[in-house]
Order: C-alpha cells, then structure tokens, then sequence
C-alpha cells in the first residue's frame, strides 16, 4: 500500500507529471484528524502541491456535497490511449467502474462539485485561514 501511494505521489511531481484536480470538502478541511498539529501539517502539505501547474485544488463548501454528488470518493481516470475508467472508494471495499454511462455520470457530477467549488485561489485562501485557525502559520 505504501509502495502504491509513493508511486502515485511520484506521477504528480516526474518530469512529465500528470494533471490532478482535487475536490475536497470543507468537513474534511476543518477536521482535525490527529490533532491540530498534525492536520495543519498536512493543509500545509495540500497547499503546496496545489502550487504545482498540473494541480487543481478546489474546497467543496459546506452547502456543496453529497446531494450535488455521489457521497464517496471516487477518481475518473483518463488515460490517453485507453478508455477513461473511475475508481470508486467505498468504507469497506473499491471498484473500478468501467461502463461508459458510469464513467459519464461519474463525470458530470465532478464537473457540477467543481463548479460549485471554490476557485484556487479561494481554496487556498481559506485553508491557509483553516492553518490559522488551528494554531499554524497560513503561508
């Protein structure tokens, strides 16, 4: 599992990094997973990797979730001489969905959370004042 999420770190940041946008909700933001420490170390941690060009971080705010979206997390994946695919992250299970109506609805539900998301610079404003909020510096 490690040697997975090292893989996929390494992706974001080679020579050729692929393109990553991230919706991620305001809940998940203020949590303090760990204590306040910890989860300002790893705002901090988002905010500079969305500095990256081929990054796209967005804060879902709290209206915007659920009912505007599936209510799990999921990844469409988009390959260039492969069909698109989306990884679907369940409590106890994934699956990868392979259907073109999945992979569209999938699709279109991204682009509605995103839309309804704050842009990237609002994004970053408001977790550098989460950062704050938790005793941390919000550079």
């Amino acid at each position: 599992m490690v040697q997975s999420r090292l893989a996929r770190r390494s992706a974001l940041t080679r020579h050729d990094p692929l393109d990553y946008h991230v919706l991620v909700g305001e809940i998940a933001v203020r949590a303090e997973v760990g204590g306040a420490h910890v989860m300002a170390e790893q705002l901090r941690h988002l905010l500079k990797a969305a500095v990256r060009r081929n990054i796209k971080l967005q804060v879902m705010p709290v209206p915007v979730g659920p009912a505007d979206g599936p209510s799990h997390n999921f990844a469409v994946l988009d390959f260039a001489t492969l069909p698109s695919i989306v990884f679907v992250e369940l409590h106890h299970a994934s699956a990868y969905l392979y259907d073109d109506d999945q992979v569209a609805s999938y699709r279109a539900a991204a682009k509605t959370m995103a839309a309804s998301a704050m842009d990237e610079g609002e994004s970053a404003r408001f977790i550098g004042e989460v950062i704050a909020e938790l005793g941390g510096s919000g550079e």
